[in-house]
């Protein structure tokens, strides 16, 4: 190898190890917005007052976390010649930016008591956390093809992916009960939480 390809290797190396640290920050900031806005919102149930807004806002914060995530994604892949990189990143986007967009409808409907304004916005919110299983459910599904998680990590994306699509797409089309919703979404949102462990866990090998 000359000096000018070995310097090109080591680049390419620092690189990578720079776009994989930043999808592990995306990863776990989008994990400290989900787990603060499941812990307001139950308090918002137990309590009432101003959790729900809280929560709300806690939910944008997980959107722009996942935007940048996705982005950083798609960079540490797409040289590995993963299929669909950019359809799954472009998932990722419209997922964060629906989440985003639903939490400020819910923020402002709140402050402005606008009552008739929440079941719109609550579709669109459920809406984005379908987006948001998809692209957990993508990203995990191709790993195995590059050995970029260990398969622990892939079975437990799966099933987040699939918890999530399951209630945010079929609670707007089907009108779930709010027990298999909440027990479906408690599910999702948990396995999120330790994907994000693992998922992190393996990005330290770059």
């Amino acid at each position: 190898m000359s000096a000018t390809a070995a310097a090109n290797h080591v680049d390419e190396n620092a690189g990578e190890r720079l776009t994989a640290r930043r999808v592990r920050l995306f990863l776990w900031l989008s994990l400290a917005a989900t787990a603060a806005g499941a812990v307001f919102g139950v308090l918002y149930f137990t309590v009432g007052g101003i959790f729900a807004p809280i929560s709300d806002l806690a939910g944008g914060l997980m959107g722009v976390a996942l935007i940048p995530a996705a982005l950083s994604f798609r960079r540490l892949t797409a040289p590995r010649g993963w299929p669909a990189t950019g359809r799954t990143a472009a998932v990722g986007l419209l997922g964060g930016a629906t989440i985003i967009a639903s939490s400020a409808g819910l923020v402002v409907g709140n402050a402005l008591r606008l009552q008739e304004s929440g079941l719109p916005v609550l579709v669109v919110q459920f809406l984005g956390m379908g987006m948001l299983g998809a692209w957990v459910f993508l990203v995990s599904a191709t790993a195995p093809r590059r050995d970029l998680f260990r398969r622990g990590t892939v079975v437990v994306g799966l099933t987040t992916g699939a918890c999530y699509l399951v209630v945010g797409l079929g609670e707007p089309m089907l009108g779930f009960p709010g027990v298999l919703t909440y027990s479906v979404g408690g599910l999702g949102v948990l396995g999120f939480v330790l994907w994000v462990v693992l998922a992190t866990r393996d990005l330290r090998r770059f």
